[in-house]
């Protein structure tokens, strides 16, 4: 009875307030409630170029000033750069969207409703940049947004009219299946993206893919590529700064809503194309460190950029376009049809033997790892073992 309550009240309130969806942008004011914005603000090309100018600004000040003030990433260890860069590119990305949304420039992008789980995830990634928040801590508040992003969305599929189908399967009508699929999404890509966010330019670049589709399938977010790609500009192929947690964190989340608002109620598989690359890296990359016995929130160097720079050698510089290449086919796969799906099919494809070839390397690497340090070090004379022994940073302290 208290859930049924519970249910209408929450979806009268949705109906009220947020017509058209949670993540749909809100009902257009009338003359009375906002005046008229000037003609240019619908423009896209000015939108984006306003938003790449004024986020540009952000993160150079905010890279002068908020920098040196302990948001500094400082080298050693995993992290191989010269010197220490400001990892501010999530503070000022979400400053330049607070301050666009405040002067009514993502009216027709994001509902008021996405702002209170936006924000909530930029804090914890600004506190996790600061001041290094224990792992646990960090997915425990990640995953209490997530949820409640999981039930709103799961109140309004299954209040569709028409339901909601996954290759081929009703899922408006299973709400527990359909609210861990979202929990997946919402809680998931996140943490995903901020995975993956280990090479200069890596995850901007994949950022501007997914907007860039999502803007292609009928989700336009002019403001939000202009905003990105002025982070873009700053971070490949030379960093003047990092994107941090916050601004992984954040990208991811606003990525997944829009997808969510782009093919939630239409086509949930085009999702699964979209984000075909970071699901694949977080699932041998898992796979591995199950299979090696090795704690999951432990660090590695096994995710595809790292694996791709290995395999590259004196052309490592090649490994972020290749893997932009693979995540822009997979995610062809929400707009091509008919004969053209042979396109997203052919990045799958790729994608599927390279986390299979990764993914065994990495396992038959460790083993040989793990069979050397059980060796006395007089008997250590494979140097292919010894260069092993070097790339994992688990036993880089053998033979010191």
């Amino acid at each position: 009875m208290f859930m049924t309550l519970a249910h209408g009240f929450l979806i009268s309130r949705l109906d009220r307030h947020f017509a058209g969806g949670f993540l749909s942008a809100a009902p257009a004011a009338t003359p009375q409630q906002i005046p008229d914005l000037p003609s240019w603000v619908g423009n896209v090309w000015v939108n984006s170029c306003g938003a790449f100018a004024l986020t540009l600004v952000i993160a150079l000040m905010a890279a002068r000033w908020v920098g040196p003030r302990g948001f500094m990433d400082q080298p050693g260890g995993r992290k191989q750069h010269k010197a220490p860069v400001p990892r501010i590119g999530g503070l000022a990305l979400i400053i330049s969207l607070a301050l666009a949304g405040a002067c009514g420039w993502l009216k027709d992008t994001l509902s008021p409703l996405v702002w209170m789980p936006l924000g909530a995830m930029a804090l914890i990634g600004i506190l996790d940049d600061r001041f290094d928040l224990r792992a646990r801590w960090k997915a425990a508040g990640t995953f209490a947004i997530a949820i409640l992003l999981a039930l709103l969305g799961t109140l309004e599929l299954t209040q569709l009219p028409a339901a909601v189908h996954l290759f081929g399967c009703n899922v408006s009508g299973m709400p527990l299946l359909l609210s861990a699929l979202l929990l997946m999404l919402f809680w998931g890509i996140p943490q995903a993206f901020n995975l993956i966010d280990g090479a200069n330019g890596l995850t901007l670049g994949y950022g501007l893919i997914c907007l860039t589709v999502l803007t292609l399938a009928g989700t336009p977010v002019p403001y939000v590529l202009g905003a990105v790609t002025a982070l873009f500009v700053l971070n490949w192929p030379r960093s003047r700064l990092f994107l941090g947690d916050c601004g992984s964190l954040c990208l991811g989340l606003l990525c997944a809503m829009l997808a969510f608002k782009a093919f939630g109620r239409t086509k949930p598989e085009a999702v699964l194309w979209l984000f075909a690359y970071p699901i694949a890296d977080v699932v041998q990359v898992v796979i591995v460190r199950l299979a090696t016995g090795s704690p999951l929130g432990e660090a590695d160097r096994n995710h595809f950029h790292h694996r791709w720079k290995e395999a590259l050698g004196a052309r490592a510089y090649l490994r972020v376009p290749l893997i932009w290449l693979q995540a822009a086919l997979c995610a062809s796969g929400t707009l091509l049809t008919g004969s053209w799906r042979i396109i997203p099919w052919i990045g799958l494809a790729w994608l599927s033997v390279q986390t299979t070839v990764f993914m065994v390397s990495s396992i038959r690497r460790h083993q040989r790892a793990k069979a050397v340090c059980s060796q006395p070090r007089s008997q250590r004379n494979d140097t292919r073992l010894h260069v092993d022994l070097e790339a994992d940073p688990r036993h880089s302290s053998v033979g010191n």
